[in-house]
């Protein structure tokens, strides 16, 4: 009986070994990157729709010329627009400059933000993740009031639905400018896991925007520490994304879960023209140990630095932050 007994403890050691040898890394054993703040960005409440609404969601950001645009919102309930200082995080809250209004309920989600500039004005464009509505995409003019504060106001320019395949409506997650060429404008947006690209054509009057499929990005392959393993994206929310230097920034965020974390897929990326692939070339991670949300929505890269916007959870205030590598 002694002996059975040892060669069964062998044996159910012998496996637990195995197991533990041959464990997949995943996302959790990556080393956090440490992040600097710019600003925090506190809930709030206001009165919208004869309710009071608490702004809880900092989604989509993008920097421009030395100032962060980052918007608040509660969905197609609130919407709030601030401008940065990256270098000093001090914050307005901008105002539409035809209604004298902070809020701006056309903005949705505003899931994530691009900046361009057409004949001498400077714009954002907005995936505002609404579905089945003509402001899938809305572009906002940068307005000057004329105050010696620069670009405090913007006003609506014009809203666009999406369509793909003739019939088919797209959320978009994910929006960035390849090109302004002329009067158009060259977009490749992220909707879930798949890549689209399409033009907008200002002297146009169609109010929708066609799209086509470019690529997809999975779970497959993910690198972890130099070695593909299998990400089950199931397990996280979907975000913006951001193109800089020839490479693709794509977030996704775990919450449910004893590590609460963002990870961030970076591939190789050819430009839209190009029929291979995005090639993956490493994985971040970042967390904030405090806090059981830690959202990265969007991100942006301006002198060198990929900044981002965070939605989190208390006692952790939203903010806007900067990593640097």
């Amino acid at each position: 009986m002694k002996k059975t007994l040892s060669a069964v403890l062998i044996v159910l050691s012998l496996i637990l070994l195995a197991s533990c040898a041959t464990k997949e890394q995943g996302p959790t054993d990556l080393v956090p990157h440490s992040f600097t703040d710019v600003a925090t960005l506190p809930n709030f409440t206001v009165e919208a729709g004869g309710k009071t609404e608490t702004i809880t969601a900092v989604e989509g950001c993008v920097v421009l010329d030395g100032y962060a645009y980052v918007a608040k919102v509660k969905n197609n309930k609130a919407g709030y627009l601030y401008r940065i200082d990256v270098n000093t995080g001090e914050k307005i809250t901008m105002v539409n400059a035809d209604t004298g209004s902070e809020n701006c309920l056309d903005l949705y989600h505003a899931n994530d933000m691009a900046a361009f500039e057409m004949d001498g004005k400077k714009y954002l464009i907005v995936g505002t993740l609404a579905e089945m509505t003509d402001r899938a995409i809305v572009v906002l003019e940068l307005i000057d009031a004329g105050d010696g504060k620069g670009f405090t106001q913007y006003r609506i320019d014009r809203m666009y639905a999406t369509v793909f395949s003739i019939m088919y409506e797209i959320k978009i997650y994910g929006i960035e400018v390849l090109s302004v060429e002329g009067r158009k404008l060259n977009l490749l947006v992220k909707s879930g896991l798949d890549f689209y690209t399409g033009t907008i054509d200002f002297d146009s009057t169609l109010k929708k925007v066609n799209f086509k499929k470019a690529f997809a990005i999975s779970g497959a392959d993910v690198l972890i520490d130099g070695k593909a393993v299998t990400v089950s994206l199931n397990d996280y929310y979907q975000q913006g994304y951001t193109l800089y230097n020839g490479k693709l920034y794509v977030p996704f965020t775990r919450i449910n879960t004893d590590l609460p974390h963002s990870i961030v897929f970076v591939y190789d990326y050819e430009g839209s023209e190009s029929t291979r692939l995005p090639i993956m070339s490493e994985t971040l991670m970042f967390q904030h140990p405090e806090s059981t949300k830690f959202e990265i929505e969007s991100f942006s890269f301006y002198n060198g630095k990929m900044y981002f916007s965070t939605n989190c959870n208390s006692p952790i205030t939203d903010g806007f932050h900067y990593f640097e590598f």
